[in-house]
Parts: C-alpha cells; sequence; structure tokens
C-alpha cells in the first residue's frame, strides 16, 4: 500500500476471488485499488478504472510528493504461458491519469521488475528485480532520472543491502537517504523481515533490523513512511486481523 501525500487516499492491491457471468468457476484475481479518507477513517476501496486494471495483477504503487506521478508493476501472462513483471508509469494530467505507460530504460524482457518506490521530488526508482548481476535471489536496483528526465541504466544497490537470499519492497524515506526494505537474507526473527539502512557518501550502513513487535517469525513487508514522517505503514499475514494479508500502521519514534 502507499498514502498519497496529502493523506486523503491510499492505493494499494486486493486479491480475492472473482465470478463473471460467464464464468463456472471463480478465479483469484488481484486488482489496484484505492481508498479515499472521510474524516478519521477510510471509506471501502473501489477498484481503479481505466487506464488500470486492464489484466489480472496490478499494485506495488508508490507516487511523487505533486501526488502526479505514479509508477507500479503490472504482471501478464507470456507466450510460453509464464507470468511476467514488468513497471510502468502514468501521470496526472487535469485531474485525469494517463494512458499507463513502461518505464523505458527500467524492465528487461527476461527478468522480475517489480514494486517500484520513486523518491519524493521524483529524481530516483528504487525497485525489485530478479535479473542477473546482483547478489543473487531478488535483489534491490536504482535506477536515476537523467537530465533529458528519462530513466538512466539500472544498478545493484550492492553487498550490504543485498544478499544472496531474497530482498524486496524497497521504500526510500522523504529525507532521500533512509531505505526501508524486507529481506529473507539477512539476520532477522524468521520469514521476510523490515530493516532500514541509511546511505552515506559512498556507500549503505549496514542494514539494521526494525525489531519486534514490528517484525515476527511470519513474513512483515511493505513498509513505507507517511510524508510528514510521523507514520509508517506496513503489510504482514501473522498479526491475524480481516484475514490474509492486512495493512497496519504505527507511530513512528521521535529521535
Amino acid at each position: 500500500a502507499i498514502i498519497s501525500p496529502d493523506g486523503s487516499q491510499a492505493y494499494y492491491t486486493r486479491r480475492y476471488q472473482k465470478k463473471e457471468k460467464t464464468m463456472l468457476t471463480a478465479t483469484y484475481v488481484e486488482e489496484f485499488t484505492r481508498s479515499v479518507k472521510q474524516g478519521d477513517r477510510w471509506l471501502p476501496g473501489e477498484t481503479l478504472p481505466y487506464p488500470f486494471n486492464q489484466g489480472d495483477n496490478e499494485g506495488g504503487p508508490s507516487i511523487t510528493a505533486n501526488n502526479n506521478e505514479l509508477y507500479f508493476t503490472v504482471c501478464s501472462p507470456t507466450s510460453n504461458g509464464q507470468i511476467n513483471c514488468d513497471i510502468y508509469w502514468s501521470l496526472r494530467d487535469e485531474g485525469f491519469w494517463t494512458e499507463i505507460r513502461p518505464v523505458e530504460n527500467v524492465n528487461l524482457p527476461n527478468a522480475w521488475d517489480s514494486q517500484p518506490n520513486v523518491t519524493a521530488n521524483g529524481d530516483v526508482l528504487f525497485f525489485t528485480s530478479s535479473r542477473g548481476g546482483g547478489q543473487g535471489g531478488l535483489d534491490l536496483w536504482r535506477s536515476d532520472r537523467q537530465e533529458d528526465g528519462s530513466w538512466g541504466v539500472p544498478y545493484n544497490l550492492g553487498p550490504k543491502i543485498n544478499t544472496p537470499g531474497d530482498e524486496k519492497s524497497p521504500f526510500i524515506h522523504s529525507d532521500s537517504r533512509t531505505l526501508y526494505f524486507a529481506s529473507e537474507g539477512h539476520l532477522g526473527f524468521g520469514g521476510f523481515d523490515i530493516f532500514y539502512s541509511q546511505e552515506r557518501t559512498d556507500d549503505w550502513d549496514r542494514p539494521k533490523n526494525i525489531g519486534y513487535p514490528i517484525n515476527t517469525e511470519q513474513d512483515e513487508v511493505g513498509l513505507f513512511v507517511s510524508l510528514d514522517g510521523a507514520t509508517a505503514y506496513f503489510a504482514s499475514n501473522e498479526l491475524k486481523s480481516m484475514g490474509g494479508w492486512d495493512v497496519y500502521s504505527f507511530d513512528m519514534p521521535v529521535t
């Protein structure tokens, strides 16, 4: 999930069984969904209209601080029956979202590219990829926006962040130097744990586990922090609430 910079909207993926009138049995779909905040409560989520949700699986969104550039993942079947995921984006123009487009120079045809996170000013794009040239498994990668507005060739965040195991769901804080991510390769409580690291002049600090009670023996992923830095949100399949994967929030500690 992600909260819009003004705190009024939440974008997330909802997985459920859907049955069309022409179908004999229901199938699981993942739909890109939005909830609007009314007072102190969130209204029920509604599936985003066209140009979104043209396929069976969309989500993992990230949005710039001006609320105008939306990056997200689209997964679709390939000719050999496998599922391929790529990163797409859309621009808000006079209140409407433009036709979705793949992010040029970032996606690879033979790799799983997903879970984009764009910095508040839109200058850097972090994402998860299975491409070669990393540390192994799923790694975190980065692309920098060039002077002409295009995205540069992605590069791996290196061995301090990435391990031979899987790292995913990157989120860069609005301070543009604190990175949160999920890892099963760094020492943790079990499953995927949430870690954080700060970028220095020439490298990243060694990641630190965010600790209990956020991390458990099961999987915790997808942490992000509100633009004002006061509230953090994450997803867990262990803290039982409505069932399955749910989204939770907590107050960020004052430092």
